[in-house]
């Protein structure tokens, strides 16, 4: 018992330096977890044998035919769009890998290496888990490292284009996150209920994405990251409810120029625009707290598939406005091929912001910044709806073919979830077509 306890402490304390530290000590210290867990007697009771380490891999190969002249089409907030009818084959294509190693019956490892586009790429980017799991009972688990993040249905499969039914998950619910992993640890309580599996987790830690604003790309990071997610699932049904709260920095102040705006609205003050310096404290993101809950419902029988989630995220940042997603989505399963159907919605809650006129005696130039005020608010609404038809095809146990066609509806100013050339003052229709090829080995 002694023993157990301090390899705890251990796991604890590494993981206190993991949550603090920057992306390029993250695998150092994944290594380092590795390796100090791995020399405790209680691990050198049992050694690593090839049979217990599995290799594994997914893909898909997609082309896309999408997007209008200045709202261009992506699947997330971290890519860079598909404009004005073009095809192309980066927003869904993706490659890969992941190795799981068992220890010994108490310890295992995983790391999940992923290749896709993203606004900025590279080995720290594509590194989507690296974690250490503990299995203290059969019904708690606790696990350490980057894990992926446990919001949403498809939490552990995103990027796992064969496990879902759609050509990608629905853009108004899982666009607007671009985190999809969180560097921390979490803990689960697994029970028997009813015929199912009840599953309690809390998990903690921080995490940051690349986020695509207006043709450059903004390093966002969440601190203070924790949440618990309660979900209950047997042969037929799946239902979930997830909650977070998480901290923001100045990332998002560096994506507008905060600090210069900053400066010209103290100075505007200064001539007598009482109002400038209050937008000056409401445009700094620095500190402030952002909220996120969601509930999830799926059933699935022999012919039928249905599929429901529903979100709502707000912030103490006041440009960024409440936002309530959700999406239904309905399958009816022929043998081998599926049709299905999908509605989905994204807008953001109450009033829109509006920034206040300045006094008619400072002129031109301070109307000019009001209106670039304005400009930055209109630019963080997402307000549209989207209603997709699809058909999947299981060619094999390991190839699915996906072929999908989506209209979506933007309203004015609410094109949030598109790569953006201007504002796009104006409501579009816009089609979408999809055709995917997804795999596993």
């Amino acid at each position: 018992m002694i023993e157990r306890t301090n390899q705890i402490l251990m796991i604890y304390s590494l993981v206190r330096q993991l949550m603090l530290a920057s992306w390029c000590r993250l695998s150092c210290l994944f290594v380092s977890l590795v390796f100090f867990v791995s020399i405790s007697e209680h691990l050198l009771a049992d050694e690593l044998n090839e049979d217990k380490v599995h290799i594994s891999g997914f893909g898909t190969v997609g082309v896309v035919k999408g997007g209008s002249s200045n709202l261009g089409y992506r699947r997330d907030l971290s890519v860079d769009g598909v404009f004005d009818g073009d095809t192309t084959f980066k927003t869904d294509s993706l490659i890969g890998l992941q190795l799981n190693a068992e220890i010994n019956k108490d310890f295992d490892a995983a790391i999940q290496i992923v290749a896709k586009e993203r606004s900025v790429n590279g080995v720290e980017e594509s590194l989507e888990w690296a974690y250490l799991r503990h299995i203290m009972t059969p019904q708690m688990v606790i696990r350490a490292g980057r894990i992926g993040m446990d919001l949403y249905m498809l939490s552990e499969y995103r990027n796992l284009g064969y496990s879902f039914l759609w050509a990608r998950p629905p853009i108004e619910f899982y666009g607007i996150i671009a985190f999809n992993y969180f560097d921390g640890l979490d803990f689960n309580y697994s029970a028997s209920v009813k015929k199912g599996t009840l599953n309690a987790k809390l998990f903690l830690g921080a995490s940051e994405s690349n986020y695509a604003f207006s043709g450059k790309s903004t390093k966002v990071n969440l601190q203070d990251l924790i949440g618990l997610t309660v979900s209950w699932e047997n042969d037929r049904w799946h239902a979930r409810l997830s909650a977070a709260t998480m901290n923001g920095d100045d990332s998002l102040n560096k994506a507008y120029d905060y600090d210069q705006l900053e400066q010209v609205l103290a100075l505007a003050s200064d001539f007598g625009w009482k109002e400038a310096s209050l937008l000056s404290r409401e445009l700094n993101s620095e500190g402030d707290r952002y909220y996120y809950s969601s509930a999830g419902l799926a059933f699935n029988s022999d012919s039928w598939l249905v599929q429901s989630e529903i979100s709502y995220i707000e912030s103490e940042f006041d440009v960024v406005r409440p936002y309530l997603n959700e999406y239904l989505s309905i399958g009816y399963r022929i043998d081998r091929v599926t049709f299905y159907s999908l509605f989905s919605n994204g807008s953001v809650r109450g009033s829109k912001n509006v920034a206040p006129s300045p006094p008619a005696f400072l002129g031109p130039d301070f109307v000019f910044l009001q209106e670039g005020v304005q400009s930055l608010y209109d630019l963080n609404i997402a307000d549209q709806q989207s209603i997709s038809l699809g058909v999947r095809w299981n060619l094999r146990h390991d190839l699915t073919l996906k072929a999908e066609i989506g209209r979506t509806w933007v309203e004015a100013n609410g094109g949030l979830l598109w790569a953006k050339d201007d504002l796009a003052k104006n409501s579009q229709v816009i089609n979408t077509y999809t055709l995917n090829l997804n795999f596993v080995f």
